[in-house]
């Protein structure tokens, strides 16, 4: 669990470098792995903990990271969707709304793409998003 740390304190130390917050996401995590290759447990929790979409790791001498700091629209979109998601659960909680009350969601910036849209209404138990004002409202 020391070397996936060493790889997570490598990776947050890039993004902190390049000024780019762990809330965006990134396509690509490259390590050199010296180390007994990682269980998909701990890559799943590396996936997670560094919010890149990719982790490859590549046998060598000595630990050594390298990320992706590209952005793109799509990546930039899923950012802003979970700022959005985070928006809505606070207002939620705020109006005391139990986790199975359904809402609807109203924006003044929605998301394009439909896997944002179906991501945004599951984990906000939404059955209506539209445009507008920022506002949640129980159905």
């Amino acid at each position: 669990m020391d070397h996936i740390r060493e790889v997570v304190e490598g990776a947050h130390a890039i993004r902190k470098d390049k000024q780019i917050a762990v809330r965006i996401p990134l396509l690509k995590l490259t390590t050199i792995y010296p180390y007994e290759m990682p269980d998909a447990g701990l890559k799943k929790y590396v996936l997670d903990e560094v919010n890149v979409k990719e982790w490859e790791i590549v046998k060598g001498e000595r630990l050594v990271c390298e990320l992706d700091t590209k952005t793109t629209p799509e990546l930039l979109e899923e950012a802003k969707t979970r700022e959005l998601m985070r928006a809505v659960q606070d207002e939620r909680k705020k109006m005391g709304l139990a986790l199975t009350d359904k809402i609807i969601i109203e924006n003044d910036w929605l998301p394009k793409a439909a896997e944002n849209i179906e991501r945004l209404k599951k984990k906000t138990v939404a059955s209506e998003i539209k445009n507008g004002s920022f506002k949640v409202s129980k159905v």
